[in-house]
């Protein structure tokens, strides 16, 4: 497991995931698992903040939904009962969002 990897490749292979206009990304990291790279961020959206670790949709044909339910949790530390909703999506990126809270 690798955390913070950044190159442009990397850049340039997460930069087409769309962020609602009222979404605020308050940080993004670069991050890897085994042959998986992925984009977390921390976002706000009104009073809900969350997190997300984003697949390149591509690459992760082969996965389960409970497989990148399962990355997300080793890469962030997540309990097994966390909160985790996903979303498959047609722009070409799968989402993982979790450790939801309003503020």
């Amino acid at each position: 497991m690798t955390k913070n990897t950044n190159n442009s490749y990397l850049i340039n292979k997460f930069s087409r995931v769309n962020t609602d206009m009222d979404t605020y990304i308050e940080s993004e990291k670069y991050m890897k698992y085994e042959k998986y790279h992925v984009l977390y961020q921390k976002w706000a959206w009104e009073a809900l903040h969350g997190e997300s670790i984003i697949f390149d949709a591509d690459d992760v044909t082969e996965l389960t939904d409970k497989n990148l339910e399962d990355i997300a949790c080793l890469l962030c530390n997540l309990s097994s009962d966390a909160r985790i909703t996903l979303k498959r999506s047609c722009s070409g990126y799968d989402f993982v969002n979790f450790n939801f809270r309003v503020q």
